[in-house]
């Protein structure tokens, strides 16, 4: 959290959220944990600006089950402004 806490410090207008999870924060992708985008970016570190995920196109979002379109669904639930994903392997 250390490069978050810093570029927030800075000024960064836009963060994005990785698909990796957090451990002890979250089992699942951060970029769709609503622990990590609203609790620790938003409430924790206090960070008002553009939320986007990673790739929700990316493996480690398909090996949760879910499809792209579900995915975006639960970034978007969990916090995120903007999803990021290949057109070409959404379903």
């Amino acid at each position: 959290m250390p490069a978050f806490v810093q570029g927030i410090a800075a000024g960064a207008p836009a963060i994005m959220v990785s698909n990796a999870t957090v451990p002890g924060l979250s089992a699942t992708p951060a970029s769709l944990s609503r622990a990590v985008i609203a609790a620790e970016l938003e409430g924790r570190l206090d960070f008002h600006g553009l939320i986007i995920t990673d790739s929700l196109s990316a493996g480690a979002i398909s090996a949760t089950g879910l499809s792209t379109a579900q995915a975006a669904v639960e970034a978007l639930r969990a916090g995120a402004d903007m999803v990021m994903y290949t057109a070409m392997t959404s379903k």
